[in-house]
């Protein structure tokens, strides 16, 4: 059985209403339009709330569904047809002004009445404790996207990007620290795993997967390399983890979600299954923002 978790999280501070209150406001009449539908002959791309999974409560908070549909245009083949009709207009025609941009509009919207469409769900989770939005997106446009349909849906809403100043830096001196001290790399509870990209500003990056020695991490650190980005572990979750603050590609030991399934194999129905999954899911996520958000600005402050 298929553990369902969060990814690729964009977390965001935010301040919501509770669940009853947005719910109210979604069947709200004024909220119609914010609902997916299908997506017309001559349009490209549509986004809305999922009308089949618009907003589940969950232990400690709640979920909100999103859709958006796209066609795939092949933009090699647009850029041949635009091509192709600027020519002839010029050519034959006698056009003299610029109309690529004509063009391209008659060229896309002719291939969207054939085009194949594609359709990504995706949920976000209002975490209440920690007032804390996770969207678990395969992009920051479609992050963004859920987030100007909830200002739509609310009307106003704070909301903040979670930042701690000079992590890059941070995270390069906690790791040589944890080489010159303990011989290891690891900090906080933290574990590190396979992957780790050092950037310097003039010669570039080095990416290593498993295949680096301490020293000569340390030898990188102590000439100037960076660290943009590691694989780290704890509580079972491993994810990488950028010098922005962004969690990225988790994952779950397989110890950890053979417990989720045995956890909750008696749910006979998917739905609930499911979101109990993701309950554990986000529990894991918060606590690993908080620890390292935490951490991180008590090294800032010290």
């Amino acid at each position: 059985m298929k553990v369902s978790i969060i990814k690729n999280p964009q977390i965001f501070s935010v301040e919501f209403p509770s669940f009853e209150s947005i719910s109210i406001a979604m069947d709200n009449e004024d909220s119609a339009g914010l609902f997916i539908r299908d997506i017309g002959e001559s349009e490209l791309n549509k986004f809305g709330i999922n009308t089949d999974s618009p907003i589940r409560k969950m232990s400690g908070g709640y979920r909100i569904g999103f859709s958006y549909i796209t066609k795939v245009i092949s933009s090699k083949s647009v850029k041949q047809e635009v091509a192709k009709l600027v020519e002839v207009a010029r050519d034959e025609l006698g056009v003299k002004k610029n109309i690529r941009g004509n063009a391209l509009e008659c060229v896309m919207i002719k291939k969207a009445k054939t085009a194949d469409i594609v359709r990504t769900d995706f949920n976000a989770y209002f975490h209440e404790k920690s007032s804390k939005l996770i969207i678990d997106a395969t992009s920051e446009d479609l992050s963004q996207m859920a987030i100007g349909c909830m200002l739509k849906l609310l009307g106003s809403m704070k909301c903040a990007t979670i930042y701690v100043d000079g992590i890059g830096e941070s995270l390069s001196q906690q790791i040589l620290k944890s080489i010159e001290q303990d011989n290891e790399l690891g900090f906080a509870g933290f574990e590190f795993t396979d992957k780790l990209n050092l950037k310097h500003p003039e010669h570039g990056t080095s990416k290593y997967t498993g295949e680096y020695t301490l020293e000569h991490i340390a030898e990188l650190i102590n000439s100037g390399f960076r660290c943009e980005r590691v694989s780290l572990k704890k509580c079972g979750m491993m994810f990488d983890f950028t010098s922005d603050l962004k969690i990225k590609s988790i994952k779950l030991t397989e110890d950890l979600e053979s417990d989720i399934v045995d956890d909750y194999e008696h749910i006979a129905e998917d739905v609930l299954r499911e979101i109990k999954h993701q309950e554990v899911s986000v529990e894991l996520v918060v606590g690993v923002v908080n620890d390292l958000t935490e951490y991180f600005e008590s090294i800032q402050k010290a």
